[in-house]
């Protein structure tokens, strides 16, 4: 399998894949996860009405981290399981353990299924 994460520091956006940064792009204008827009997890939103550019493989779980987390804190972690009221956790979706798209963390930030995505249990 393949770790891969996204960070943003307020001026960057990093890829991580296994920890190491693959690309890094500038922005400034920051990234809203906050407000009642709606935003993709395996594929692009086309800022309009529809998803596209659908990841090809699996997700296992999906963390989204208040902090930009560094490669070697993501190396440290990426294979441990968490408990979902980790400081700072503003989402956690253990799609691989079950059969729905609920937010494990204490914020509530559950998804709502679009297209046809196939759920197979790990």
């Amino acid at each position: 399998w393949t770790h891969v994460a996204l960070t943003y520091d307020g001026a960057d956006l990093l890829l991580y894949v296994d920890g190491v940064v693959a690309l890094t792009e500038s922005d400034s204008a920051g990234l809203d996860l906050g407000g009642a827009g709606t935003w993709s997890i395996g594929a692009s939103w086309d800022g309009v009405s529809a998803a596209t550019g659908f990841w090809e493989g699996l997700l296992d779980e999906v963390r989204m981290w208040g902090v930009a987390r560094t490669g070697a804190q993501l190396q440290e972690t990426m294979c441990e399981p968490i408990t979902g009221n980790e400081s700072d956790l503003l989402g956690y979706w253990p799609i691989g353990e079950s059969n729905d798209f609920t937010d494990a963390s204490l914020n509530a930030r559950h998804l709502t299924e679009s297209g046809s995505p196939g759920v197979q249990l790990f």
